[in-house]
């Protein structure tokens, strides 16, 4: 039922083993920056100034997702927004609207953390009888894609789009 996925694939053909490359997720359309985003705010995590492909996460974000771990979305049917929250790597949000037509009372929290070449971003879904983790790398500064499991036993490939834009902080 579970689908394990793995760096590379092998693939024997007659006694002959071959190591073929795992295919790999498209890339995201690289969008432009924000003009209010300055350099020293694009923080791979917990505050560190070592910018790398993933830039502050505040922000309304595109949640998409199918049922499949494959790393490809098969449908752009599943969608909805949610509105993020970073401070030094912590990150809070909650949906904006409806989800496929229906009111959640879910808060997200969970961190950006930091890696060489690719950030991670790991977020817990909560609401009062439902739970989904969500573990996502980076794949532009607007981007982010990796899977989903939640307490139903079901998983699949979700991306994160960077919708709008949050305006800077008076603080």
């Amino acid at each position: 039922m579970f689908k394990t996925l793995y760096p590379l694939v092998a693939v024997t053909l007659i006694g002959v083993q071959a190591v073929l490359p795992a295919p790999s997720a498209p890339a995201c359309e690289e969008l432009p920056m924000p003009v209010h985003r300055r350099p020293e705010l694009e923080l791979s995590a917990l505050g560190t100034q070592n910018a790398g492909p993933l830039a502050d996460l505040t922000g309304e974000w595109t949640l998409t997702w199918d049922d499949s771990t494959d790393l490809e979305l098969t449908s752009l049917e599943k969608r909805c927004k949610v509105q993020l929250t970073e401070v030094r790597g912590a990150v809070v949000g909650h949906f904006v609207g409806p989800v496929m037509g229906r009111t959640r009372d879910a808060v997200f929290t969970g961190e950006s953390l930091p890696g060489t070449p690719t950030p991670l971003v790991v977020l817990t879904q909560r609401e009062a009888d439902y739970a989904c983790t969500y573990q996502l790398s980076a794949v532009g500064r607007s981007c982010m894609r990796g899977t989903w499991r939640d307490s139903r036993g079901e998983g699949g490939t979700v991306e994160l789009r960077l919708a709008v834009v949050a305006p800077p902080s008076t603080h």
